[in-house]
């Protein structure tokens, strides 16, 4: 179902969940995408060890920050949706790793090549539709929104016919992001619900909580900041639930910047100091805690401390 990512510098946004997956365990692996301009990946930290779950599905934890003049916020963790494709045969299987060591890598427009030639022999829906969507990510992470939504749709297509529930909340989720893109709060706002019903009545916490961070970014783009803290606090339960430190931290510190625009120097710093040992025990580094600490010191300087 999602994906995560490292670092992104974009005009004033805040938090980020984005490209859905499927979850299962965590796993140190990174998902990046590159670019001069844009840096979009994540380094994921897990239970020591990569890792496969018996259904075939990856998830990997990860967060990004965004930056600008206007306050910064942590961006959210995503998962990557495979649905059993490393069992599957080795003309697939070989071909999806491939794709996805180039995805790492950076070199989409290779990677899309892997996954389609992967394509060409998947035999069944399910993978056929995770297959696009990891052409969906790549096209996104490569600032290709059109291309991006024609996968995701194809995505959304198989998954339906394949009465694959995980992989449709993935798809919408992933829709919801280029809508977002786009500026349509209202059709990103939409899909990012659809998500949630689907994953709370497949009882996914990982996805909800994806989903619910989702909808907090629409409502602070649309200037809602309560309905934003709403979903963020919503997610951040989540994630103590399901015992996801990184998420955690991420969330915490979008409450404490939100806070922080809101006026709130003490309960922003109440919030942002939870972060950085969550972040530590988790050995994550980047631009995250990094965003974290500078909130923390400005905060710090604002109350003359």
């Amino acid at each position: 179902m999602h994906v995560a990512w490292s670092t992104l510098v974009i005009p004033f946004r805040w938090l980020w969940n984005r490209i859905k997956g499927r979850p299962t365990v965590h796993a140190e692996r990174s998902v990046a995408a590159g670019g001069d301009q844009t840096v979009r990946g994540a380094v994921v930290t897990g239970e020591r060890g990569a890792a496969a779950s018996e259904g075939g599905a990856v998830a990997l934890s990860g967060g990004m920050a965004v930056s600008s003049t206007g306050p910064t916020f942590v961006v959210g963790t995503l998962n990557l949706y495979v649905d059993g494709l490393p069992q599957a045969a080795p003309a697939v299987r070989d071909r999806f790793e491939e794709g996805q060591r180039l995805q790492d890598a950076h070199e989409h427009d290779k990677a899309i090549a892997e996954f389609q030639a992967a394509l060409a022999t998947a035999d069944t829906d399910s993978r056929r539709g995770a297959l696009h969507l990891h052409m969906g990510i790549s096209h996104y992470l490569s600032g290709r929104l059109p291309q991006a939504e024609g996968n995701y749709m194809e995505a959304l297509r198989l998954f339906r016919a394949a009465a694959d529930e995980e992989g449709r909340a993935a798809a919408l989720g992933n829709l919801g992001l280029v809508y977002h893109d786009r500026g349509d709060l209202a059709k990103a706002e939409e899909h990012h619900k659809q998500a949630l019903e689907i994953d709370r009545r497949i009882d996914n916490p990982p996805g909800q909580a994806q989903d619910l961070g989702n909808l907090g970014n629409v409502y602070a783009d649309r200037g809602d900041l309560e309905r934003a803290e709403e979903h963020y606090r919503q997610a951040l339960e989540v994630f103590r639930r399901i015992d996801n430190p990184l998420g955690q931290a991420n969330q915490l510190g979008n409450l404490g910047l939100l806070a922080e625009e809101r006026g709130q120097p003490e309960e922003a710093r109440a919030l942002l100091k939870q972060a950085p040992a969550l972040y530590e025990g988790m050995g994550a580094g980047g631009e995250n805690p990094e965003k974290v600490r500078a909130a923390l010191r400005r905060l710090q300087e604002a109350g003359g401390e």
